[in-house]
């Protein structure tokens, strides 16, 4: 029985992604490209888009037609949701792409493979911030329930503890954080396992070479102990300021070293 693989894509067009938007969309069509000719995959794109100090969300429909996903990406669409901005609605994203109207919903995921590739360069709303949205790290776990797994492609130079955030929330859900640089080699080496192999997208994430995906596990066994993002920030905040401490610290004992 052939398999169901269906994949949001929740692209980040906002400020924070200005000089990387063009490359992070033909990422994308380049990725989809690989899959165009299988009536068994079925496409989604949610954008972010800016305007002055509100971000607009835009929901496209799922579809298997490469044209249409080329549309969805270049198209103005009208939004169905604004944001402030005040740090990326990551919670908010992740809560659309869990609860869309995915064309098969059944949670087995050896029939019906979800995968969710979040695409940003932003600092996630709440991280360094009061929280003002969905908790993203709940919503991981939510994901993990339901066997959808997330990938987050981090795009440009990253700040350190949003990397760190993000290498956890994804593999929190048996995925993985990929640089920008090996995405699509990435994405799709990881799909077509999917479909050849018949393997669930958490197992073909573990196949993944470490030199595509090397980062830091920054606090990484600190993180996924946490409840909540709020507990993440006061953990980040924790080594801050011991890193600080020890940097004056350092300072001191050269001052007075003879």
């Amino acid at each position: 029985m052939a398999s169901n693989v269906m994949i949001v894509f929740c692209v980040d067009n906002t400020t924070s992604m200005a000089l990387n938007v063009i490359e992070a969309r033909e990422m994308v069509i380049n990725t989809c490209k690989q899959v165009e000719k299988n009536s068994n995959i079925y496409i989604k794109i949610i954008k972010l888009e800016s305007m002055k100090t509100q971000w607009l969300r835009v929901h496209c429909e799922f579809t298997n037609s490469m044209s249409k996903i080329v549309e969805q990406l270049l198209k103005c669409n009208k939004p169905d949701c604004i944001y402030p901005s005040k740090g990326i609605p990551i919670g908010d994203l992740l809560h659309d792409a869990l609860n869309v109207d995915w064309p098969f919903n059944d949670d087995n995921q050896i029939i019906n493979k979800k995968l969710v590739v979040l695409v940003t360069d932003g600092v996630p709303n709440g991280l360094f911030t009061p929280l003002d949205s969905i908790d993203p790290w709940v919503m991981s776990h939510e994901f993990h329930k339901k066997n959808i797994v997330l990938a987050v492609v981090g795009v440009g130079n990253g700040n350190f503890e949003c990397d760190a955030f993000y290498h956890a929330l994804a593999k929190n859900t048996g995925g993985l954080y990929i640089p920008f640089v090996n995405a699509e080699r990435v994405l799709q080496g990881v799909i077509g396992k999917v479909i050849v192999r018949k393997d669930t997208f958490s197992e073909a994430f573990r196949l993944v070479p470490s030199e595509y995906i090397e980062i830091e596990l920054y606090e990484y066994e600190a993180i996924i102990q946490c409840g909540n993002i709020n507990q993440i920030k006061e953990l980040f905040l924790e080594a801050i300021t011991k890193a600080d401490y020890d940097i004056i610290k350092m300072i001191n004992d050269t001052k007075f070293r003879f």
